[in-house]
């Protein structure tokens, strides 16, 4: 996977300062000393010896990823005290991410926040567990097994919604999920201002069965979100589609 593949790179290189105090940097490979460096004209040239090993593990790591499309990705984590902190919810035969809680999954969410598509989060669905594919209950009762997990999982279709109300009403009917989802579930549809919107923009139409994550600022407080949909003239929001 892609992180395993930035984990082996990690392992066997740093970077470090080149040329006398220059800028440029390059890559070492740890436990090598004295690498043949030169500058010749602002330019850093190097000559780096890599065992044939090496540079293998890293071409297999990235085929793993090249295999996968592009809204699929892997995280493994190790079942901590907390659990791996995750709330579901099954629509049809598919397991989704409800809600990222305290957990083993928060810890990986948390060390790769520079890498945000990496990140698990609410409306994600779960594709496989070590390896195994299956029904919701199947993986459901997979991620119960092992103490150390390598999860597949897809992201869900995202995209933005700015609506200006203007006394109108929104025309549409939410379901908040009690405290087990961070989001805002589209239950129905009438006329109204939403109803409008996607008239006009028919490829980001909001529809039934999307979630509300993100409404001016505001993100996992569906109460909050809920009440700024109320109050509020002009909504910013996020809407996603579970895949």
């Amino acid at each position: 996977s892609r992180a395993r593949m930035i984990k082996a790179l990690e392992l066997f290189s740093h970077r470090g300062p080149c040329c006398h105090g220059s800028q440029a940097c390059c890559e070492v490979p740890k436990g090598r000393s004295n690498p043949d460096l030169m500058c010749e004209t602002g330019h850093l040239k190097k000559s780096l010896s890599w065992e044939a090993a090496e540079i293998q593990d890293v071409v297999s790591f990235s085929q793993e990823v090249d295999h996968r499309d592009s809204d699929e990705f892997e995280i493994e984590i190790r079942r901590n005290t907390d659990g791996i902190g995750l709330e579901f919810e099954s629509v049809g035969d598919a397991l989704l991410v409800a809600k990222v809680r305290r957990g083993s999954v928060k810890c990986w969410n948390e060390a790769y926040t520079d890498e945000p598509h990496l990140m698990v989060n609410p409306g994600d669905r779960i594709l496989s567990v070590n390896g195994n594919e299956g029904s919701g209950t199947e993986l459901l009762a997979e991620l119960k097994k092992d103490q150390t997990m390598s999860i597949v999982l897809k992201r869900a279709k995202s995209f933005q919604v700015k609506i200006v109300k203007d006394n109108k009403e929104l025309g549409i009917c939410l379901l908040s999920g009690a405290e087990k989802l961070d989001q805002l579930q589209v239950k129905t549809l009438r006329a109204g201002v939403v109803d409008d919107w996607n008239k006009a923009h028919p490829t980001s139409a909001i529809g039934i069965g999307d979630r509300i994550v993100w409404v001016n600022g505001i993100s996992a407080d569906p109460t909050s979100m809920l009440d700024e949909l109320k109050v509020k003239n002009v909504l910013d929001m996020t809407i996603i589609r579970p895949s």
